[in-house]
């Protein structure tokens, strides 16, 4: 086995202390899937508003649909959301004959959806938000439960995040594109980050209680934070004169937008509030205790996406509790020496940075080397 796989793989374990998404155990019963216990009608939605014949709703003065066919997200703002008024979901035949996993009734630990209902669930994703359908031919963009998928989505991330955390504004991370043939047969481009972020994000929100799913689609925040946006810079391929085409072309950064804000609306109203403190004080006190300088960089980095976007707008959130205002002292931490473990990391992986500024400083330090990656074509299968 690569050693370098292994290494990444060990590493992204260690920081956030996940599985590496094959191994499975029995349902322990540890998540309280409130959903699955609500008393639903055919008019409810999953906030208890009423929805409209048109399966669309109003909460909070945003507009919302169960339609996964919904098509006019272009010209209205409307969020689509999962109806779990159907849970649980179920594989079609079509998908089990061509994933094995999809008639598997494992379950991770953690989660409260097996495998089948999981892969199910990929089938009912609005083709808005997630254009790569049938799931079962774009194995790329999800978390199928197996080894090589798993591996290559955690070398992808680790790949992204350690050269993103070690790099600054002035000379950023560099990555290309990877090609994609969408369902239409349209050869299409997308960002580096695009695959595991559709696969972590869909993967949270087939089983939106357990924090163990939210691990997964936690990291995926990275990737839209101020500070880590200003580190890393997408390159586009040589095409010529043809213009590069990416789903939903002008609308493609308005559909991840949107599709990361439907996850966040989830999170602060169906996870615990104790478990979403636990997760985050974990990430920071591996921001003081890992043994690498990654695995220090990767819990911080999590632990304060995490707070500001999560825990901030949860529904339970008040500032004055003591185990709260804890949480923001060591956010506080992580941000005062972020700066310094960034120099560090650049150094042991080989990029030259002069990063001396508190990370309040939007224009961080320059440093000399940038990484860019191969673009790696996907075709159907």
């Amino acid at each position: 086995m690569n050693k370098t796989k292994v290494i990444l793989s060990l590493t992204l374990m260690l920081a956030i202390g996940m599985p590496a998404g094959a191994q499975s155990a029995a349902n322990t019963g540890e998540v309280d899937d409130v959903i699955t216990k609500k008393a639903f009608n055919k008019s409810v939605s999953f906030l208890g508003q009423k929805v409209k014949p048109d399966e669309t709703w109003t909460y909070a003065g945003n507009s919302f649909t169960h339609n996964p066919n919904f098509k006019n997200h272009t010209l209205r703002n409307v969020l689509w959301f999962p109806d779990y008024r159907l849970l649980p979901f179920k594989a079609s035949a079509r998908a089990r004959s061509a994933d094995p996993r999809a008639a598997s009734t494992l379950t991770d630990k953690g989660f409260t959806q097996d495998y089948s209902c999981i892969h199910g669930f990929y089938e009912n994703l609005s083709k808005w938000y997630y254009p790569y359908q049938p799931y079962y031919h774009y194995c790329d963009f999800y978390w199928m439960h197996n080894e090589e998928n798993s591996k290559k989505l955690l070398l992808e991330f680790n790949n992204f995040s350690k050269n993103v955390m070690a790099s600054t504004g002035r000379q950023r991370a560099k990555f290309n594109y990877c090609a994609v043939t969408l369902p239409d047969s349209t050869r299409a481009y997308v960002p580096y980050d695009e695959r595991f972020r559709t696969a972590w994000t869909a993967l949270y929100l087939s089983n939106p209680t357990s924090i163990k799913a939210f691990n997964y689609y936690a990291m995926t925040l990275l990737s839209s934070d101020p500070v880590l946006m200003t580190c890393y810079e997408n390159v586009p391929p040589a095409l010529g004169r043809t213009k590069l085409r990416t789903p939903h072309m002008e609308q493609f950064e308005k559909m991840r937008t949107g599709r990361s804000k439907m996850a966040q609306i989830i999170a602060v109203n169906y996870l615990k509030l104790d478990e979403l403190c636990t997760f985050i004080k974990r990430q920071f006190q591996r921001f003081e205790t890992a043994e690498t300088t990654y695995g220090k960089l990767l819990g911080g980095w999590v632990g304060h996406v995490t707070y500001q976007n999560i825990l901030k707008n949860h529904r339970g959130y008040k500032e004055s509790v003591d185990s709260i205002h804890h949480l923001n002292v060591m956010d506080a931490a992580f941000l005062k020496g972020y700066p310094t473990l960034r120099t560090q990391l650049a150094a042991e992986i080989g990029v030259s940075s002069s990063a001396e500024k508190d990370v309040k400083d939007a224009v961080p330090d320059k440093h000399k080397a940038s990484v860019i990656k191969k673009t790696s074509t996907h075709k159907r299968r």
